[in-house]
């Protein structure tokens, strides 16, 4: 009778690769992940059309408002190598719902902020969400795909970035001459933290992770399981070092 070892166990218990690949599984997990690369979007772009209300109510020039769109890719930069990181560590999936609720929940402070100093420093923080789900949605989505569908699935997460910043911008023009500015960022808050419980109960962790919390990955890696690594150091910063830009 043999005995088998923990991990041996343990990753017997876990998907196949099969199975991780299933249409429906696949399907589910890039839909989530194009959603927040969406949300992401939405709330990078919705600050440039807002930037002359909110000037006008805490009473700086338009022009100050260039250190604002600079702290977000800031604090996006460091999101994206910190995040990544801890991802590849803690998991993805974890780290996914981590900064989405970071940038909903910053996306409010903006809304109630009075001062140039807070309006940096929520913008700051702000970014640092959107920097961290970056990596992480865009690892995830790949690893549940086919390698021969791969770079179609990134490029599907990168245009949903700027897909949700035209949208944010068209929101905007319709919504802030109505409810005002602070309305945009009360959507903004809003989607993600609708979207948190969704990403919880039914994305997937990553394979890999799970397999290393069990202790598989210790010594020789199964074929099946070959880690994926999060796209930050060279990917991560696209379409937002060219989305949200101050007002011309």
């Amino acid at each position: 009778m043999s005995i088998q070892r923990p991990e041996q166990s343990a990753a017997a218990s876990l998907p196949s690769m099969k199975e991780i690949l299933a249409p429906s599984i696949r399907r589910r997990v890039v839909t989530l992940c194009s959603l927040v690369a969406f949300l992401d979007g939405f709330d990078t772009q919705s600050l440039g059309p807002a930037a002359s209300a909110i000037t006008a109510q805490i009473g700086i020039k338009l022009s100050a408002f260039g250190l604002v769109f600079s702290a977000s890719q800031v604090g996006f930069l460091v999101g994206a190598l910190t995040f990544s990181a801890l991802g590849d560590r803690f998991g993805r999936k974890r780290m996914l719902i981590i900064a989405t609720a970071v940038f909903a929940a910053c996306t409010l402070g903006t809304a109630a902020v009075g001062t140039y100093g807070a309006l940096l420093g929520w913008r700051l923080l702000t970014g640092l969400g959107l920097g961290g789900a970056t990596p992480n949605f865009i690892s995830l989505a790949s690893e549940f795909s086919p390698p021969a569908q791969r770079p179609r699935v990134v490029t599907i997460m990168w245009a949903a970035v700027p897909f949700g910043g035209m949208v944010g911008s068209f929101a905007s023009a319709a919504i802030i001459p109505r409810f005002g500015w602070q309305a945009i960022f009360f959507i903004g808050c809003a989607a993600p933290l609708i979207l948190i419980p969704v990403l919880m109960s039914v994305m997937p962790e990553s394979a890999e992770i799970e397999l290393g919390r069990a202790g598989v990955l210790n010594g020789r890696k199964p074929r099946e399981h070959r880690p994926l690594r999060s796209f930050s150091r060279a990917d991560a910063c696209g379409p937002h070092f060219c989305c949200g830009g101050p007002p011309s």
